[in-house]
C-alpha cells in the first residue's frame, strides 16, 4: 500500500512546463522567414497540463499488478489514463511539438492505445489520427507483434475521416495490403489491416457525411448487421476539436459556438538562410525556375495536419519582378504508399 500511495502522490504531483512550449524564432541571419499557424486543443496553456511522472509509470507497464493481484491498483490506472491524454492534450500539438512528438514515439503500444481509445483527445480531423498512428507505427512497428499493430489500427474512427482523404487514402491503403499478405502488421508495407471492399465502403460512408448524415447513419446501420468491421471504425462518437478546428482554416463552426472564443494557435516559424538563397540565385539559368524549401526553425521536417505533411516553399522564375511564397501539401511517408505497392505515384490530395 505504501508503494502505491507514493505512485499516486507522485502523480499528484507538480506539473513540469517546457515540454510543450513554444519554438524560439530562430530567422537571424536569414534572408527570409515566416509564420503559419494551426490550432492547439491544449487547454490553457501546454506548461498546465505536463505530467512526465505519468511517462515514467507508462515505461514500467510490464512491472504493473493485474487487477486479481492488487485490485487497488484500477484507481491508479484510471488517474494514469487521464493524465496521460491530459499531457499530450490532442494530436496536433503532439506531432507538432518537437519534445512531445519524441514522447510520442517512444510510448509503448498501451500508452499509445489509451490516446486513440480516449474521445478526449482532441484532434482537428479524424485524418490526423490515423497520421499519428501510422508515424508511431513507422518508428515502432518492427519490433511489434502483428497482433499489437492491428488493435491500434481497429481504434481509428474511420467512418469520420474527411471525404476526399477517405476516398485517396483508404484504397491506397487496402491496395498496399493486398501487395504484400506475407507481412501483415509490421510497419513497412500493408500495415494497415484493411481490405479493399471495407476501403470503398467506408469511403462511401465519408462521402456521405458530407451531403447528408442520415444517409451514412443508414449505410453504417447496414453495415453493423453485413460486414463484420471493428466497432471503432463505424464509430460516429467524435473526440473533443482544437479549438482551430471551429474556425477558418479546419472549417465551419459546430452549431451552438458562439464564436466569440479565439482558439489558442501553435506557431510554426520558418526561415530561408541568406546563404542559401544567394548559392541558388547563382545557379539559376536565364529563363530558368528556382524553388527553394523553407526550414521550420523548430526543426521538424514539416507541419502535420489534416492527415498530411505541410511545408512553405519559394518559387522565383529567372527574371521575373517578385517571387512567390506557396503551401505545399505531402503525402506522408508513414503511410508506405509508394509507387511499387500501388502501381504508380498517389498525389496528396487535401481541400484547404
Amino acid at each position: 500500500m505504501a508503494c502505491l500511495a507514493a505512485i499516486s502522490d507522485r502523480l499528484a504531483g507538480p506539473s513540469t512546463a517546457g515540454a510543450g512550449g513554444s519554438s524560439s524564432s530562430g530567422g537571424s541571419g536569414g534572408a527570409g522567414s515566416g509564420t503559419g499557424t494551426v490550432g492547439s486543443g491544449g487547454g490553457s496553456g501546454s506548461g498546465s497540463r505536463l505530467c512526465p511522472a505519468v511517462l515514467d509509470l507508462y515505461d514500467c507497464i510490464g512491472l504493473w499488478p493485474g487487477p486479481a493481484t492488487e485490485p487497488a491498483f484500477a484507481a491508479i490506472t484510471a488517474k494514469a489514463r487521464a493524465l496521460l491524454v491530459s499531457h499530450f492534450g490532442d494530436a496536433l500539438t503532439s506531432l507538432n511539438t518537437p519534445e512531445l512528438r519524441r514522447q510520442l514515439l517512444a510510448l509503448p503500444a498501451e500508452a499509445l492505445e489509451v490516446l486513440l481509445e480516449a474521445d478526449g483527445f482532441g484532434t482537428d480531423v479524424e485524418d490526423t489520427i490515423l497520421l499519428m498512428l501510422a508515424t508511431w507505427v513507422q518508428e515502432n512497428g518492427d519490433t511489434l507483434k502483428a497482433e499489437t499493430v492491428e488493435r491500434l489500427c481497429r481504434l481509428v474512427r474511420l467512418a469520420q475521416l474527411s471525404p476526399d482523404f477517405a476516398g485517396a487514402v483508404l484504397p491506397a491503403l487496402a491496395c498496399a495490403r493486398s501487395a504484400r499478405p506475407e507481412q501483415p502488421g509490421s510497419g513497412g508495407l500493408g500495415w494497415f489491416p484493411i481490405k479493399s471492399m471495407e476501403a470503398a465502403f467506408l469511403a462511401s460512408c465519408c462521402a456521405a457525411a458530407a451531403s447528408s448524415v442520415p444517409k451514412r447513419q443508414r449505410l453504417l446501420e447496414q453495415a453493423s448487421g453485413k460486414l463484420n468491421l471493428p466497432a471503432p471504425w463505424l464509430s460516429t462518437r467524435p473526440r473533443r476539436q482544437c479549438p482551430a478546428a471551429t474556425n477558418g482554416w479546419y472549417g465551419a463552426a459546430p452549431s451552438g459556438s458562439s464564436g466569440q472564443q479565439q482558439p489558442q494557435r501553435l506557431t510554426f516559424d520558418w526561415s530561408v538562410s541568406r546563404k542559401e538563397l544567394e548559392l541558388e540565385l547563382q545557379k539559376l539559368q536565364p529563363g530558368g525556375p528556382m524553388r527553394l524549401e523553407c526550414i521550420l526553425d523548430n526543426g521538424l521536417n514539416a507541419v502535420s495536419a489534416r492527415g498530411f505533411e505541410w511545408g512553405a516553399s519559394i518559387h522565383y522564375n529567372h527574371g521575373a519582378e517578385a517571387a512567390g511564397l506557396f503551401l505545399r501539401c505531402h503525402l506522408p511517408a508513414a503511410y508506405r504508399l509508394d509507387t511499387a505497392a500501388l502501381g504508380g505515384p498517389l498525389a496528396a490530395l487535401a481541400q484547404v
